[in-house]
């Protein structure tokens, strides 16, 4: 397909990566992909240390190739006991409330965080031999990815900006800088993995984003694309651009071989193509998805930063009402519905969403090589 350092250094077919799509990609999607000759990725931020040992042995019974798990960064300042109770009230509370109203259920008098000690979970990964990891919101803390490595696993990070990139990559220790970078567009669907003082509406879109990680860090790690990447032409753009693999979430999530609910299949079905937005409604922390009631209420609401707390103490105080409305029917009002802003290429790509994983990927590569020939014939 093309020349890939990842590729080559992780013995992939294809420089293709299934992006991690919480809690949708299940661990025969990723098998499934990394059958294929891609990399399949797991998304395994909100998975307890038993879960993730779980579901690396299922994955591994499922494959023989290289695949990957994903979890989130731990936060520089952790959450505290009292930031899970009433304690403290934010303007988004009201809105929270008022949605429990709706579905019928009780203001909780303590919260259940959504995320697990990330030390537990960082311990199956070097226990069970994680063939790749990747994360995202952030840096590890000093002397984690040294242990990863030390295992035999490749380590990827996540930058939305140049600064970013070449944190993850120039680190004291070298030992402590990742082996490939992903450089994820404004266009990227779910949770933006900055973790810089750029404002979220100065971000860059891939295809000025993606050029200017290669330059700056790209002679060092093989850096991957992502965010708005749904089709053939996507990927080629994103090799020409200096890519050296591309990475697909929204694409592989609407392939029949997912467990995407049918309130979010049918928004994406549907919706027009404008219909994505960042939004820290549903968690606290920005992400992409389509737009729906839950979101425009909470904006018409909060209209300030310290409105809405931040990841992990919002997210805690809307898993209740995201599970109600879910077990009422009503996820497509009160759920979140992930999205990158290319969903109406990748519903055509993938038929309306009726071809498997495999049928994407394999369906993927033939469109590109096709395009090659194309270009090259017109040279």
């Amino acid at each position: 397909m093309f020349n890939s350092r990842l590729a080559q250094r992780l013995n992939l077919r294809y420089p293709i990566i299934q992006a991690p799509c919480a809690p949708y990609s299940i661990e025969a999607v990723v098998a499934e992909v990394s059958n294929a000759g891609g990399l399949g990725s797991l998304s395994a931020a909100l998975f307890s240390p038993a879960k993730i040992r779980d579901s690396i042995r299922e994955i591994k019974r499922l494959t023989n190739n290289p695949f990957a798990v994903n979890l989130f960064a731990p936060p520089a300042i952790s959450p505290v006991p009292d930031d899970f109770t009433n304690k403290k009230r934010y303007i988004s509370d009201k809105v929270l409330d008022t949605f429990r109203g709706e579905l019928g259920i009780e203001t909780p008098d303590r919260y259940t965080p959504r995320s697990y000690p990330f030390e537990d979970q960082l311990s199956v990964l070097l226990e069970e031999g994680c063939p790749v990891f990747s994360f995202t919101f952030g840096e590890m803390p000093d002397g984690v990815i040294a242990k990863l490595k030390g295992a035999g696993t490749f380590v990827i990070g996540t930058a939305t900006t140049v600064h970013e990139a070449s944190v993850l990559v120039n680190r004291p220790n070298q030992q402590d800088a990742v082996d490939a970078i992903i450089a994820q567009g404004y266009e990227a669907g779910g949770h933006r993995g900055k973790f810089d003082s750029t404002k979220i509406e100065s971000q860059l879109g891939t295809m000025s984003l993606l050029p200017q990680v290669v330059d700056a860090v790209g002679h060092k790690v093989p850096v991957i694309a992502a965010g708005g990447i749904s089709d053939p032409r996507s990927v080629l753009a994103s090799f020409m651009l200096g890519a050296d693999a591309a990475a697909l979430g929204t694409l592989f999530m609407l392939s029949k071989s997912t467990i995407l609910p049918s309130y979010h299949r049918e928004a994406l079905m549907n919706s027009q193509p404008e219909a994505t937005q960042l939004t820290r409604a549903f968690t606290g922390r920005y992400a992409r998805g389509i737009t729906n009631r839950f979101i425009e209420k909470i904006h018409e609401a909060c209209t300030g930063e310290d409105d809405i707390p931040s990841y992990d103490i919002h997210s805690a105080r809307t898993m209740d009402i995201s599970a109600k409305a879910k077990e009422d029917g009503k996820g497509g009002d009160y759920a979140s519905m992930w999205s990158g802003q290319s969903f109406a290429v990748a519903k055509a790509f993938t038929e309306n969403g009726t071809l498997t994983a495999t049928e994407t990927l394999e369906k993927l590569v033939s469109g590109v090589e096709e395009l090659k020939k194309k270009f090259v014939s017109t040279a």
